[in-house]
């Protein structure tokens, strides 16, 4: 998800998106400390992920 598509959500779609997010980040948290993980970067592409929604939220919150 890029930051163009995260900046047309709706407040309530970027809790439901961060929600998600945040239990995907957990899952793959827990099949990286089980080594099942094969894609190492998907750790990564969640945090960035998670940031930015974080960041538009924080951004939309200071506009008011």
């Amino acid at each position: 998800m890029n930051i163009k598509e995260i900046r047309e959500k709706s407040k309530s779609e970027l809790n439901d998106a961060l929600l998600n997010f945040l239990k995907e980040g957990f899952e793959l948290r827990m099949q990286n400390n089980s080594s099942q993980l094969a894609d190492n970067s998907k750790l990564n592409k969640n945090k960035k992920t998670i940031a930015r929604i974080k960041t538009v939220m924080r951004e939309n919150q200071s506009e008011k």
